[in-house]
């Protein structure tokens, strides 16, 4: 009988203990159950404060970045008018390099083109100088030419027929040099260079014109012959002796 006393006190013992680590138990839940709260409280007061503190970072950030901007432009004025400086006065040496080499370019020049003078002036053929000759000379060879061919002159003609008594004085005076002989021109160039025939042949010397003045003459049928210089004529700006061949 007691052991069932005891063990009925144990079990309200028990029951009551229970009940009561219940109470407990559910008071702690409540009391978690409310720690999160705060705890949420506290969470979003620190992400406030952790986003008032970004922001105040990110002005910060921002207004570095501004001042970091705003430097290096500040600092690119003195480095651009450094470079523009240093550009100037590269451009200034190189123009002064260019106008140095073309001075240096132009007195080379002028001194090649003075040396090329004098060369050319040096190496040039002297002037041309027309070759002259003695027409009366030509006469005379001519004459001779003819006189060895059978010709008689006129002047030795007319000698012969007053020796003869075949003329009068009076007669030889009027007849005398070319005894009313007709006569052709033959002209040759002044200038022994160029003097030629009208086929345009260069005769050379006194003596070609001579034989070719002779040749004309001793295809005459009749031996009475005379020649004589008559002086220059200009034609188509050539000078040309003229040479009278009496026949």
């Amino acid at each position: 009988m007691r052991k069932k006393l005891l063990f009925i006190f144990l079990s309200v013992i028990l029951t009551l203990g229970m009940v009561s680590c219940g109470k407990s138990v559910t008071e702690m839940s409540e009391e978690e159950t409310e720690t999160p709260e705060l705890t949420e409280d506290i969470d979003e007061s620190s992400t406030e404060q952790s986003k008032e503190e970004a922001s105040v970072e990110d002005l910060d950030e921002a207004e570095t970045e501004e001042s970091d901007l705003e430097e290096p432009e500040a600092s690119k004025e003195p480095e651009e008018k450094q470079e523009t400086a240093q550009q100037t006065a590269s451009v200034s040496s190189t123009a002064a390099e260019d106008q140095s080499a073309d001075s240096q370019n132009t007195g080379s020049s002028s001194a090649s083109n003075t040396q090329t003078t004098e060369t050319v002036a040096t190496t040039a053929e002297p002037a041309y100088q027309p070759t002259s000759y003695n027409p009366q000379n030509v006469v005379s060879m001519a004459i001779a030419k003819c006189q060895a061919g059978g010709m008689v002159t006129t002047t030795d003609n007319l000698s012969n027929l007053l020796t003869n008594g075949t003329i009068t004085q009076e007669e030889y005076n009027e007849y005398y040099p070319y005894d009313g002989l007709g006569y052709y021109s033959v002209f040759i160039q002044t200038d022994l260079n160029t003097a030629s025939t009208t086929s345009g042949r260069l005769l050379g010397s006194e003596d070609g014109i001579a034989q070719y003045i002779a040749d004309m003459l001793l295809l005459e049928n009749d031996p009475i012959f005379n020649i004589e210089y008559a002086g220059v004529m200009n034609t188509g700006g050539t000078d040309f002796y003229e040479f009278k061949c009496y026949r």
